[in-house]
């Protein structure tokens, strides 16, 4: 599941992440930290071009993440630098094996936006990631 890899991805990747603490592989709830990360997948395109003898073959498969930061209520400047570091992180990776499945892109399709803040006065950051990969 790309969330869960995605989440995986950027604990290792020296963010000071961990996976169920301040990383999460759903949206952010009310419950979840004050200052945490949220991975959501989107319905995307859908299947993209086709190969060989048969023009029904899906050459890719595309999909979409929505990354979403939160700070803590006094935190938006650190919220900006995290969102700032996970986009770094994730923006034109690829090819790369996560969870053992080979993605040929991953490539932000904005750079991280805000800060809109939630209900809490927290301030969120949040930017969208399609990614590519072989059909399965």
């Amino acid at each position: 599941m790309l969330p869960v890899e995605v989440a995986n991805y950027l604990a290792a990747a020296g963010l000071g992440l961990t996976v169920g603490t301040n990383l999460f592989h759903i949206r952010l709830t009310d419950s979840a930290p004050d200052a945490a990360v949220g991975l959501a997948e989107m319905t995307g395109p859908g299947d993209a071009g086709t190969f060989g003898d048969s023009l029904s073959a899906s050459a890719f498969e595309q999909s979409r993440l929505v990354i979403i930061v939160r700070g803590s209520r006094d935190g938006a400047s650190t919220a900006r630098t995290l969102a700032g570091s996970v986009y770094d992180k994730l923006h034109r990776l690829g090819p790369t094996t996560l969870g053992g499945v080979t993605y040929y892109d991953v490539r932000a399709e904005q750079r991280p936006f805000g800060p809109d803040y939630d209900e809490n006065e927290r301030p969120i950051y949040r930017f969208v990631v399609a990614v590519t990969k072989a059909p399965s």
